[in-house]
């Protein structure tokens, strides 16, 4: 098990402890964790519209990412919530990337270029280019 997919089914199970669900006769933390393991829904597990909020709430915190609206619903199950935050980590991850190698282009930039125009050097103005 990953360790998304642990924190997403961790999640769950801290919900339904904080809010006091009635998971039927499950009485322990353990046995509630195994019905997320197999598969439970959302709804399944006791859990109406405001305690998916709340899932969806923690899962973005924990995660730094943003679920897209309806993406869970009180028919999800863990592993479909699971799915959903590795792609968007995947795509954080990718967005990060072209963000840092944009970064490093920006602080390679030759610095001397521009050295002329600020060392009071005049530079020759394109005509045509109408610029001030």
């Amino acid at each position: 098990m990953t360790d998304t997919a642990r924190t997403v089914e961790l999640i769950v199970c801290d919900v339904i402890c904080d809010h006091g669900l009635d998971v039927g006769d499950i009485s322990t933390i353990e046995a509630v964790m195994q019905q997320i393991a197999d598969g439970a829904t959302l709804s399944g597990l006791g859990m109406d519209g405001v305690d998916v909020l709340e899932v969806i709430h923690r899962v973005e915190r924990e995660f730094s990412i943003h679920l897209p609206d309806d993406a869970v619903t009180e028919e999800s199950r863990a592993a479909d919530i699971r799915e959903i935050v590795s792609d968007l980590l995947v795509e954080k991850a990718q967005r990060e990337a072209r963000a840092e190698s944009i970064s490093q282009a920006w602080h390679d930039w030759p610095a001397d270029e521009d050295e002329s125009a600020v060392a009071g050097e005049e530079t020759s103005v394109d005509p045509t280019w109408g610029g001030r």
